[in-house]
């Protein structure tokens, strides 16, 4: 059986990722240390692209790191670093949390799950049942949603499921209809929560090598085959960009395509954010009064389940830390 590691020094936890710069998983995550006073500090760190896991591996262990949250363009490799992995984060082909372990016999271990499914699903499970869980705010003229974490606790039970079949935990989707745009590991989880569910989507990404691990349960498309014909043969619900072009400040697709799927979306959600400015996605569905959610929301969601795992705390505890990441932002 594994159990988290006890010391008396303080831990030391961290987002890795590259870009990191703009990450603000920091600022929630230290809050909720201190609220709870751990004696524990979460950092940001900026890895080379071209690290492989058994350097990750080594980091992790040389560094004294007890547990990591794995953020773009790390996802997938992060898998190999893995001594023992959640059935959801295996069902999923990506982690995103890290965490360092005694095993049954004392050896140190490092754990993998992945928490972004959980977070994505927290966001728009009220859009996809059609209530009023997510309330649509005006602000400054912004078609922006402030997520509303009421329904934490059914999510939960949903995680803990691992995914297991179970009358209780389906949603009706209501004929919902969802576009993923990127296929690295955010759109793996976000196409795993929609599987179980039976929500219908398509993935679309820029190359096809991508597209194959996807194409057995859902459409896929890649951008180039995106015209103004298919855009008026598909409607979707939900448009989300799993891509990192928000980094560098651009579009997933051309705006022209992008304006067009908007028109019939009721949720543009970018799972990406900038500390102090819209995404262009978002500024996009903001200019064509398309409702939109950013990645800060499913950063909270997705961050106070890893902080659980971190330090191997009750569920109970999820909605006091998700309240304390809340108010550590300015959402």
């Amino acid at each position: 059986m594994e159990s988290n590691i006890t010391t008396n020094k303080k831990k030391l936890y961290a987002v890795i990722g590259n870009p990191i710069k703009h990450s603000l998983s920091p600022q929630i995550q230290n809050a909720a240390i201190n609220a709870l006073n751990l004696n524990a500090f979460y950092a940001k760190i900026l890895l080379p692209r071209e690290i492989d896991a058994k350097f990750l591996k080594d980091f992790i262990f040389s560094s004294d790191i007890f547990g990591l949250n794995v953020t773009l363009p790390f996802k997938e490799i992060a898998l190999g670093t893995l001594d023992s992995i959640d059935t959801l984060a295996q069902k999923i082909g990506a982690v995103n949390t890290i965490v360092r372990l005694l095993d049954s016999k004392g050896k140190e271990i490092l754990k993998g799950y992945n928490t972004d499914a959980f977070g994505f699903y927290s966001c728009v499970d009220s859009i996809l049942n059609g209530d009023s869980k997510l309330d649509f705010i005006e602000s400054k003229g912004e078609d922006s949603i402030e997520s509303k974490s009421q329904d934490s606790k059914d999510s939960n039970k949903f995680i803990e499921s691992n995914l297991q079949d179970s009358k209780k935990d389906s949603i009706e989707s209501n004929n919902k209809n969802v576009l993923i745009l990127g296929a690295g590991g955010s759109a793996k989880s976000i196409a795993t929560i929609l599987s179980h569910h039976n929500i219908p989507f398509t993935i679309a990404n820029r190359s096809h090598e991508k597209l194959k691990h996807f194409e057995k349960f859902c459409n896929t498309i890649t951008f180039d085959k995106i015209d103004s014909k298919w855009v008026s043969q598909n409607a979707f619900d939900i448009i989300v960009n799993a891509t990192s072009s928000g980094v560098q400040g651009l579009l997933p697709l051309d705006s022209n395509m992008l304006e067009s799927l908007f028109k019939n979306a009721k949720l543009a959600f970018d799972l990406m954010y900038s500390k102090d400015a819209l995404t262009p996605f978002c500024n996009l569905a903001k200019a064509t009064h398309t409702p939109f959610l950013d990645g800060k929301n499913m950063l909270v969601f997705q961050g106070a389940f890893s902080f659980l795992y971190f330090h191997n705390l009750e569920n109970s505890k999820l909605q006091n830390i998700i309240t304390i990441m809340n108010k550590s932002l300015v959402i």
